[in-house]
């Protein structure tokens, strides 16, 4: 089996498959044998001392949003608002990830924690100054001052 970013191309045995948006599956989810927690390839979550780290990989697609927030719902649910969305691995985003990332600040504020944006690409910080929605989000450079800003 061969899995390749919607819209993009894969290699097999050789030959270029280009996969079209509507020819893609969703993304698989698979339950992580010693957590029982759901594993997802487009997105990870992990607590370190009561913040939520999300490792975002892919959020260019509404199915990918929903079922983030029905994961950000749960956490915030346990009473868990404190996040960090890890933007490492994301080189650019469209209208969907910055819907995302504004219902989770939104959110999270509501429930009294605050959401911080570490690792974010040229283009990601491009299409932030050009939507003017920069200045509306925490930003560091890297995940550890993301750690000492949301537990100031």
């Amino acid at each position: 089996m061969v899995r390749a970013p919607r819209g993009k191309s894969a290699r097999l045995h050789g030959k270029v498959l280009h996969l079209s948006k509507a020819a893609c599956p969703p993304p698989l989810i698979f339950l992580h044998p010693k957590i029982l927690t759901p594993m997802n390839l487009n997105y990870s979550l992990a607590d370190q001392n009561g913040v939520q780290v999300l490792r975002i990989h892919d959020l260019l697609n509404e199915h990918t949003h929903q079922e983030l927030l029905r994961t950000v719902d749960q956490k915030l649910n346990q009473g868990l608002a404190r996040f960090i969305v890890d933007l490492e691995e994301m080189d650019y985003m469209n209208s969907v990830g910055l819907n995302f990332l504004l219902t989770l600040r939104s959110r999270s504020q509501d429930h009294g924690g605050q959401l911080v944006l570490a690792n974010a690409s040229s283009r990601v910080l491009d299409l932030l100054d050009m939507t003017k929605l920069r200045p509306v989000f925490q930003l560091t450079p890297n995940l550890d001052q993301a750690l000492l800003k949301v537990n100031v």
